[in-house]
């Protein structure tokens, strides 16, 4: 078994039966900030996962499917790697503003 951990705090985010990553079902996992460093996640299949702030760098990728898979800026892939051209797409979150009463100025 396969624990798939929280790059953050080492909390577990998913548990895989398998020795590897090679050909798993990660359709539609949640894998938020999740540590897949030299993962072997060949032939994969990562459509509509989400990615964001995932860190893939050093990851077999060879043949993963990332159809409609979300990532964000913070996610880290392997060098040269380029998520959109198969089919991931990137989310962009809005900034965070402070409330509006925090701008309102009494007479």
């Amino acid at each position: 078994m396969i624990s798939i951990r929280d790059r953050r705090n080492g909390d577990v985010l998913l548990e895989v039966e398998g020795e590897t990553l090679e050909g798993a079902d990660l359709s539609g996992a949640d894998l938020l900030c999740a540590d897949l460093r030299r993962a072997d996640l060949r032939r994969a299949n990562l459509t509509l996962a989400d990615l964001r702030g995932a860190d893939l760098e050093e990851a077999n990728l060879e043949g993963a499917t990332f159809h409609l898979a979300s990532y964000s800026v913070k996610t880290k892939w392997p060098a040269g790697f380029q998520p959109e051209r198969y089919g991931a797409r990137l989310v962009v979150e809005p900034p965070k503003t402070q409330p509006w009463w925090r701008f309102w100025k009494r007479a």
